[in-house]
């Protein structure tokens, strides 16, 4: 694959750039390439796992790139990366979910009352804004 093949954003340069900065350098940075396993690999994989799965995901196409580019120059005889799976240590959960307790949310007819009763204030821009933004009862 040339380079005008390869198609990144900015965000995608700074993410991949600071993978490899805050993750990987510092676990693998002074291991010469015949000493990296797979052992090393989990390293990289396992600890931001913890926080953010993205980044293990990342670190994982990171490397895996790396060593099929190793290979490919016969810096390595084999790939640690081949058959490494990711830690089953985080836990799936829905993005950007909101959990609403309706309980404590405004009727339709409250949210009216209120809008009504402060037409004719100085707060009236702020409430709109409040009750679009899920203004919730304390």
């Amino acid at each position: 694959m040339s380079p005008s093949d390869m198609s990144f954003t900015a965000n995608t340069y700074y993410n991949y750039r600071d993978c490899i900065q805050k993750h990987i350098i510092p676990r693998i940075g002074g291991l010469r390439l015949l000493a990296l396993n797979q052992g090393y690999l989990m390293k990289i994989y396992k600890e931001p796992v913890k926080q953010y799965s993205a980044i293990s995901k990342r670190a994982r196409t990171i490397m895996n790139t790396s060593m099929r580019y190793a290979l490919s120059k016969r810096l390595i005889m084999t790939n640690p990366c081949e058959g490494l799976e990711l830690s089953k240590g985080v836990k799936k959960s829905k993005y950007h979910t909101i959990i609403v307790d309706e309980t404590k949310t405004y009727t339709l007819e409250q949210v009216k009352l209120l809008l009504e009763a402060s037409k004719e204030t100085r707060i009236h821009m702020q409430m709109v804004f409040a009750l679009l933004m899920g203004l919730s009862q304390p």
